[in-house]
């Protein structure tokens, strides 16, 4: 019961804001899914944050978590039943010509879906029966820290000493935070609690991505999109080896979607979209410092799409409401970072001329690039053939919003992988090394963001079937 409760409580919490904040954009399924895989990520960034400003001040205490929490869960119901008493505000996708295209087997695809659905979950569980810890990562890192967190005491701040270096101490704490807040509540450690927190995000991430682009493009389209992502096995076994980087990979997704919808629709309140946004982009460098990389990314980003389509004024106004999100959560990974945590092990150590070095050696260059050319190749064996033949089926969308949809995508995947490659750069440790063991969780990162950017770029099955007359 208690175990329910703490995943429920700041899950529903969340989910009643959302409804309360967010404008009306049009009432489908696809909304209703996509406020309830936003919902997780969101839910799960504040009560951590909850959590670690509780250490802070007053030690763990259960019986505190659970009143904050059903506090606010209390709270935020009042307004969504206030709301719900209220009429809605419609705010609809900004006018375009309409065109009857229908696709005559849905039903198909929707089986096809959950059949993929039904073998990745059924993969995800019997993974996690078998190896109930997780992987190395999850061991040696993450429910390390937790068990720190739930057992320290008055010392949990023990937890990131430079003897436990190998163990990365100054990652933040949005999964160690949640998991040892969840042993809080039940009273004990269980394998259950960092499970049930991996196959939310792992399946929020495949939820969101296809209510998002069931929303932007085509209800088909996300079933596919949804399936491509179910069906990249790396996706799903770190998923069930409850590595950080899918909660990440969750969060990014998350922060560009919102801004993707805020530039789709028309009407008043959407900048409540970007408040959002910001929230999870906060969430994402709570959860990995990568994050941090993820932020400035995604507001370079923003820089370049909307100065030269709206002029600096929007491009403030966003900035204010993404910050407004974004702030709260920052300050928080910065007093962990400056209080807390030792220094990062990438930059503590180096010198200006050993970096300076590393960045003018030209081999390092080529080892680099081969290796991202090499990983990602091995990686997306099976979507090789997947993307030409979705082009080659589907061929490109002749509608020229979708187009520009995908060019902020775009620059945020470049930019990531480019502050990737300057990470492996300057890397104080064996380049062969680290490039042999972290890139893999990098390119996982940014995957659900590229496959939202590719199917929202790519004709959907009713374009095609209009086009040929079917």
């Amino acid at each position: 019961m208690f175990l329910c409760l703490s995943i429920f409580l700041p899950w529903f919490t969340a989910y009643f804001i959302i409804c309360y904040l967010w404008p009306d954009l049009k009432r489908s399924g696809a909304q209703a899914l996509m406020r309830g895989s936003l919902a997780i990520g969101m839910g799960f960034g504040i009560s951590s944050c909850l959590f670690f400003v509780c250490l802070l001040f007053v030690g763990s205490h259960p019986d505190l978590s659970f009143v904050i929490d059903l506090s606010i869960f209390i709270s935020s119901g009042c307004l969504f039943l206030y709301k719900v008493r209220k009429k809605d505000i419609r705010i609809g996708l900004k006018p375009e010509k309409k065109v009857s295209m229908k696709f005559h087997r849905p039903s198909l695809m929707l089986a096809g879906f959950y059949v993929i659905c039904t073998l990745a979950i059924t993969f995800f569980i019997l993974n996690s029966v078998n190896e109930s810890n997780g992987t190395w990562d999850a061991i040696a890192i993450w429910n390390m820290r937790a068990r720190f967190l739930f057992r320290g005491g008055d010392k949990w701040t023990e937890a990131f000493s430079n003897l436990y270096a190998w163990s990365h101490p100054d990652y933040p704490l949005l999964i160690p935070g949640n998991v040892a807040r969840i042993w809080t509540y039940v009273g004990h450690e269980t394998t259950l609690a960092p499970i049930v927190l991996a196959f939310l995000f792992t399946f929020a991430t495949v939820a969101l991505m296809v209510s998002a682009i069931a929303y932007l493009r085509s209800s088909s389209q996300g079933l596919i999109a949804g399936m491509v992502l179910m069906g990249t096995s790396f996706f799903i076994s770190h998923g069930n080896g409850q590595s950080a980087d899918v909660p990440l990979g969750y969060f990014i997704l998350a922060a560009v979607i919102l801004f993707c919808l805020h530039d789709a629709a028309a009407g008043r309140g959407l900048q409540l979209l970007v408040f959002f946004s910001g929230m999870m982009a906060g969430f994402a460098a709570w959860t990995k410092n990568e994050g941090l990389l993820f932020i400035v990314s995604l507001i370079a980003a923003r820089f370049l799409v909307t100065i030269p389509r709206k002029g600096w004024r929007s491009y403030r106004e966003e900035m204010l409401f993404f910050i407004a999100g974004l702030l709260p959560i920052l300050i928080i990974v910065a007093y962990f970072k400056t209080q807390i945590a030792p220094p990062n092990d990438l930059l503590s150590g180096q010198g200006f001329n050993s970096m300076m070095h590393k960045i003018t050696d030209a081999t390092r260059y080529a080892v680099i690039g081969k290796a991202f050319i090499s990983k990602l190749l091995t990686l997306m064996k099976a979507m090789i053939f997947i993307f030409p033949l979705c082009l080659v089926l589907f061929g490109c969308s002749h509608e020229k919003k979708n187009h520009s949809g995908m060019v902020m995508p775009l620059f945020v995947l470049c930019f990531m992988l480019s502050g990737y490659f300057m990470i492996f750069l300057i890397t104080p440790n064996d380049l062969i090394w680290h490039l042999n063991t972290a890139l893999q969780r990098l390119f996982l990162q940014l995957l659900p963001v590229s496959l939202f950017a590719f199917f929202l770029g790519i004709a959907t099955p009713e374009e095609v079937t209009w086009r040929c007359g079917i």
